[in-house]
């Protein structure tokens, strides 16, 4: 995913509440090319049972959609990503070194999740009125996203799509869009736009800018309701057990307790 995702979804969150391991392997505008590459890259060493695609770039026109997956496997470290990639670079090894509060708000210690306690107080919009319309997906996106959709179904892993709370991205043309493209691939698609209540999220001080990327408060519900939402749908196995993901539990400690001491 792209910043949205990064913002919204905190994977320490979710090992301590339903034990699954997680990563997010997002950067700023990230494309669906791109998404494509990074994921390729995933499968080449790991073997994930769910890949949980954020729909924001769907309607992204990032001119880099255009490059191709060789070119982009090169630029990943070069180009726009900078700090992004030298950091996500180091996500998904496993690592032996003892785990202390002092390593938060790491974003390898938080396996990609930026974490901001910033409160930017909105008066929300009712930006999620239904006017009936669709915004139509880019052939191209829709092709790209078809990519990423058969590389999941070779490699065994299961797609979901996932939409995080944006006031400024998101309305409900976009979300029938999607829906439809759901549909058609017999894909699950959640928008969380839709289910605020249902998160116990208030949008007047969930993000840390105009209504674009969550903060900590926005993303802890998010991941919470996710976590809840992928033990119903998924069969997922609770690793809190494994001596193999020792590291998660101690992570999950620490990062518990950096944010009760800095919220």
């Amino acid at each position: 995913g792209n910043s949205d995702l990064y913002s919204g979804f905190v994977p320490p969150v979710l090992w301590g509440n339903q034990g699954y391991s997680a990563t997010v392997y997002a950067s700023a505008r990230q494309s669906l090319t791109k998404s494509y590459a990074l994921l390729e890259r995933v499968f080449a060493t790991q073997s994930p049972e769910l890949v949980v695609l954020e729909t924001d770039m769907l309607y992204d026109h990032n001119p880099q959609e255009r490059e191709t997956p060789r070119v982009l496997a090169r630029q990943t470290r070069a180009k726009h990503l900078g700090q992004d990639m030298r950091n996500l670079a180091s996500v998904f090894r496993q690592t032996g070194a003892q785990v202390t509060p002092g390593d938060f708000p790491s974003i390898r210690r938080t396996h990609g999740y930026r974490y901001s306690t910033k409160v930017t107080r909105l008066a929300m919009p009712d930006y999620m009125a239904d006017t009936g319309e669709r915004e139509q997906i880019r052939a191209e996106n829709r092709k790209a996203a078809d990519r990423i959709l058969q590389l999941c179904r070779e490699n065994g892993a299961q797609l979901l799509l996932v939409e995080l709370p944006t006031v400024t991205s998101w309305n409900a043309a976009r979300h029938r869009g999607v829906a439809e493209f759901a549909a058609a691939r017999e894909l699950e698609f959640l928008d969380l736009n839709l289910l605020y209540d249902q998160m116990g999220l208030d949008g007047a001080v969930a993000f840390r800018d105009a209504g674009n990327h969550l903060n900590v408060i926005g993303a802890t519900a998010v991941t919470a309701y996710l976590g809840r939402y992928i033990a119903r749908q998924y069969r997922l196995p609770d690793l809190r057990g494994s001596s193999r993901y020792a590291n998660r539990q101690e992570e999950w400690v620490c990062y518990r307790r950096f944010v009760n001491g800095n919220v």
